[in-house]
């Protein structure tokens, strides 16, 4: 974790080993780990290969990753937030998946999150880096996703009002689950 104040956070109230430090300045051996996730964090970084390829050394033999991702085709995001500032790329289910396979990595199971916002892959290691298949109309796609995704049909759809409910509803329920603990480990 790059942020000492969430790496804190972890290990005090939490009690979860947490180092402090961004991936490619951290060295493990190889077979160091079984399961790697990233979520909402591949998209910030400036070489997503370098930095799947060297979480591919530290794996074991059989070692999974999983990683989120926002999803370039959702539909379920304002025009003017489709591309976030803080973000240095932006994935479909095609680019994403080619990534993985050319740092060694197998998919095996890709899902987009309800509201099509989000990208899932859950990786398999594999023992090379294999050839990432070009789909040839990814670009046509995604390019017409992005120019018919208008003000008028983001405002006209479920989108823009189902979010807050949906974050309400969740509040609610994580307040439901939290009633009569004490402490965050809890």
């Amino acid at each position: 974790e790059p942020d000492e104040q969430y790496a804190r956070h972890a290990r005090e109230a939490l009690g979860v080993p947490v180092s402090t430090g961004f991936v490619q300045d951290v060295s493990f051996s190889p077979d160091s780990f079984d399961v790697v996730t990233m979520y909402h964090a591949l998209e910030h970084v400036e070489d997503p290969l370098a930095i799947l390829s060297r979480l591919r050394s530290w794996m074991a033999g059989k070692g999974i990753l999983l990683i989120e991702v926002p999803n370039v085709e959702a539909r379920c995001v304002a025009p003017g937030h489709r591309f976030h500032f803080a973000h240095f790329y932006n994935f479909s289910r095609a680019t994403l998946e080619g990534l993985g396979r050319r740092a060694g990595f197998e998919p095996a199971r890709t899902s987009t999150s309800p509201d099509g916002g989000n990208l899932t892959c859950v990786f398999r290691a594999s023992p090379g880096a294999m050839p990432a298949t070009v789909d040839p109309g990814s670009y046509a796609r995604i390019a017409g996703v992005v120019k018919n995704h208008t003000a008028v049909k983001y405002y006209g759809s479920v989108f823009p009002y189902a979010g807050p409910f949906g974050r309400l509803r969740a509040y609610w329920t994580d307040r439901r689950a939290m009633a009569g603990c004490e402490t965050a480990r809890q």
